[in-house]
């Protein structure tokens, strides 16, 4: 793939090790072979973004890594709950009826 094809994905240190412990969360499927294309290629994703972040992060085999992601979530989550951003959503999706006023 041409670098002009590529797309950047710029991420902060915390953001960077929120993705990466997450991709780490994820359960992988106990058998691979004969996995459909589309989640085959969802794996091959994965790996290559986890091994792109932990090659990148400085604080991937760190001590202090538990007190240093901690951190990186404070940092990185909303102080809005989940319920709000659905909220938030749905008002700034079009409607075929007339606009509804936001407060």
């Amino acid at each position: 793939m041409d670098d002009d094809q590529m797309i950047p994905l710029d991420l902060s240190e915390s953001e960077a090790l929120v993705m990466l412990e997450w991709l780490d969360r994820l359960e992988e499927p106990e058998n691979l072979d004969g996995l459909p294309p589309f989640e085959s290629a969802a794996l091959r994703l994965r790996w290559d973004l986890e091994a792109m972040l932990e090659s990148a992060h400085p604080y991937v085999f760190a001590s202090d890594y538990e007190s240093r992601l901690e951190t990186a979530i404070d940092e990185v989550r909303d102080e809005t709950t989940p319920e709000d951003c659905v909220e938030d959503a749905t008002q700034r999706r079009p409607t075929a009826g007339p606009p509804t006023p936001v407060n």
